[in-house]
């Protein structure tokens, strides 16, 4: 419940040390025309927030592709949770994961049963990790292009081909049976009733998974609209930087975004990358020409969308969990009274 969370001190500092950065980014280059750049843009920058719908309802398509078709909801209810779950990952010490298991909760109340939604989302997940890999490597075979060398891309390509590995491996331990032996260790090593009987739910979730994989036209599909999510942030950013008055290609702008994913990946714990993603997109910046100042508008404008997206999500999120402990009283009072 969102009424539960506590934001530990250590959190608060790693939030501190994000924001830090970003601040000392900005202070850095405020002799750089940071707010010329803005102005150049002008009015267009709100249309910006527009264009973030385009990758929800992307990512959404993809999750949905993978929900068996008598279970499946409408694309708008799916968007909702999507958002939602994005808004936990971005502004909330989750590591990454808390936004997957609300997501998850919001769609086992559509109607699909639990076993179902949490199938969904993690066949979702490990499809989104390959489309994002697919996304990074597309980036240093780009790298390599654009600046004419691969000797200092060696690293990257074995990084990337052994990320994706590992994803290929995530998948095929969860079609042998992954949780049952996870929730078996859990009822060994846990006491008490609240452990009892997850063996039988895990069993549930293993048999749902395999049945997901079995049908691999729903994964084609999960795939290419995942890897359309991961490429529209590209265009988006392509475009942002021909606002600001700096055009770039869109392999330009794939090296762009793909660096700075990475290295928000690679900063998982951090809660929506703070300073980290600035960081990967001013470096790769760095190697392609593109002014650094510019490079640091379009990754704070984004941040701004991103805030505004996530509070209002955070927002929802209350709203949707206060509906549901509404009908979980008057269903109670019901039972009560007969």
């Amino acid at each position: 419940m969102a009424n539960r969370l506590r934001i530990r001190p250590r959190t608060l500092l790693v939030w501190a040390i994000g924001l830090g950065v970003i601040a000392g980014l900005v202070v850095h280059h405020r002799d750089a025309g940071l707010l010329d750049a803005v102005a150049v843009a002008g009015w267009w920058l709100p249309l910006l927030a527009v264009t973030h719908l385009g990758t929800f309802l992307l990512d959404s398509l993809g999750w949905r592709a993978v929900i068996p078709a008598p279970r499946r909801v409408g694309i708008v209810a799916l968007v909702i949770r999507r958002w939602v779950g994005v808004s936990v990952n971005s502004l909330l010490p989750v590591a990454q994961l808390g936004g997957e298991v609300v997501r998850a909760r919001l769609l086992a109340r559509l109607g699909p049963p639990g076993h179902v939604a949490a199938a969904s989302v993690i066949v979702d997940i490990t499809v989104g990790l390959l489309a994002q890999a697919l996304l990074v490597g597309t980036g240093v075979v780009l790298v390599a292009y654009l600046l004419g060398g691969t000797e200092n891309l060696v690293q990257a390509g074995l990084g990337i081909v052994l990320f994706g590995a590992l994803v290929c491996a995530f998948a095929a331990l969860q079609t042998r049976g992954l949780f049952v032996p996870i929730a078996g260790a859990l009822e060994r090593l846990g006491q008490g009733a609240i452990w009892r009987g997850l063996t039988d739910n895990a069993s549930q979730l293993d048999r749902q998974i395999r049945s997901v994989y079995r049908e691999s036209n729903r994964i084609l599909v999960c795939g290419c609209w995942r890897v359309m999510a991961w490429l529209w942030p590209c265009l988006e950013l392509w475009l942002l930087l021909w606002l600001l008055g700096h055009p770039v290609s869109l392999a330009e702008a794939v090296v762009l975004e793909a660096t700075g994913q990475a290295v928000r990946s690679a900063g998982f714990a951090i809660p929506g990358g703070l300073g980290v993603q600035e960081g990967g997109v001013l470096l790769a910046a760095n190697w392609l020409g593109v002014p650094t100042e510019l490079a640091l508008v379009a990754m704070l404008i984004r941040r701004v969308r991103e805030l505004a997206f996530g509070l209002a999500g955070l927002f929802v999120w209350s709203l949707l969990e206060g509906r549901a402990a509404v009908r979980a009283a008057a269903q109670d009072g019901i039972d009560g009274s007969r």
